[in-house]
């Protein structure tokens, strides 16, 4: 395999949305979705499987002390 010499630039482009609601005084639901998407040398490189990533996350909290 060739030697890749990455250069300076724009690593990624993230987008996302975060929700909060509280569900009474002491509980908390929250969740959020995210993508991400490489750009440039960091997309062409050799280690790169997959260019663009997704996630979501899910909570639960309680506070006590409020």
């Amino acid at each position: 395999m060739p030697a890749f010499e990455p250069r300076g630039g724009l690593y990624s482009v993230d987008a996302g949305v975060e929700v909060m609601t509280a569900l009474n005084r002491h509980w908390v639901v929250l969740g959020a979705a995210r993508v991400s998407q490489l750009q440039g040398d960091a997309r062409r490189s050799p280690l790169t499987v997959q260019p663009v990533g997704y996630s979501v996350s899910v909570g639960l909290a309680y506070r006590c002390c409020r």
